[in-house]
């Protein structure tokens, strides 16, 4: 049930509540601050309550050290049920990879 629920929802939001998640407490917060923007609108993305701009997306996928194109690649991962992979890459930021078994 859940995973259908991931299907509906915006490849990117789901790229956001899942980075979020990983990086814990008051990442909403720290985020906001980043991408300058406030927590409500960076929590209505992530809720895939509103989807956000291309230019806001880019802001948050850069506030996170990734690029928009590795956000929705994740999302749709996600979408899919794929494990994923985050390493570290060029500029300290995640690296999303898809995870090989």
């Amino acid at each position: 049930m859940v995973e259908d629920r991931k299907k509906d929802r915006d490849p990117f939001s789901l790229a956001l509540e899942h980075f979020l998640a990983q990086r814990g407490w008051g990442s909403v917060s720290t985020l906001a601050m980043d991408a300058k923007m406030s927590q409500s609108h960076v929590t209505r993305i992530r809720s895939g309550q509103v989807v956000g701009s291309f230019a806001v997306r880019e802001k948050i996928a850069k506030a996170l050290g990734t690029s928009l194109e590795e956000m929705i690649s994740l999302g749709r991962q996600l979408q899919l049920g794929e494990k994923v992979n985050e390493e570290v890459g060029r500029d300290g930021g995640p690296q999303i990879l898809p995870r090989l078994s």
